[in-house]
């Protein structure tokens, strides 16, 4: 909530005196098809994963502004192609993209720096949960690599700590993400659709 961001955000210069860093890594999902899934499931997605950032760098902006600060905001491999299952948290982790490409754009001038960066699959309990379901393994292999990798945490935390050192624009993870990027909509194509909606026939209505 906005008054609790606030408070953290006094916590925080009351302690220390400065805000150098801001991490925004909200993140949570919802299993299904939007016709299965209940609406405010699909409302709370966004509301954690996009507004939860959103709040954060507004809350933080006028500390970041006195530091000339780096922000690193966590957006998703989801962000770069269009998957059926996921389209609430697809939209939320592509609303993250846009905001922090023209949020970048806006505080350029005050120095403050702004990154993004594009996980794909995290061992995590929020990976951990969908592996549970036969379709999002089957999935999983189906999807060319290397979105269909896996990365450990200690691995993923490391590539955080990499981008805040070097204040990169963009992140992925795995690294070989990156030759993704450019081509995103490649993967949001007639050509892509027309790949998945063979598979989609079945699994979709397996999952």
């Amino acid at each position: 909530s906005i008054p609790a961001m606030q408070q953290a955000v006094a916590q925080i210069l009351e302690k220390f005196g400065r805000i150098d860093v801001v991490v925004a890594n909200a993140g949570i999902a919802s299993s299904g098809t939007v016709a299965t899934t209940p609406t405010a499931a699909l409302l709370k997605t966004v509301e954690v994963n996009l507004n939860g950032v959103i709040n954060t760098v507004s809350q933080t902006l006028p500390a970041m502004t006195q530091s000339q600060g780096y922000y690193l905001l966590v957006s998703s491999a989801a962000a770069l192609k269009s998957t059926p299952g996921s389209s609430a948290y697809s939209a939320s982790k592509s609303g993250v993209d846009h905001f922090a490409n023209a949020f970048r754009l806006e505080v350029a001038h005050k120095g403050i720096e702004v990154g993004v960066v594009y996980p794909a699959w995290v061992d995590t309990d929020l990976v951990k949960d969908q592996q549970n379901l036969d379709s999002f393994n089957e999935m999983l292999k189906q999807l060319p690599w290397p979105l269909s990798v896996i990365t450990s945490v200690d691995d993923c935390s490391q590539a955080f700590v990499e981008a805040i050192g070097l204040r990169k624009r963009k992140q992925y993870i795995p690294k070989a993400l990156a030759s993704i990027g450019p081509i995103r909509q490649v993967f949001m194509s007639p050509l892509w659709e027309h790949l998945l909606q063979k598979r989609t026939r079945t699994a979709i209505p397996k999952a």
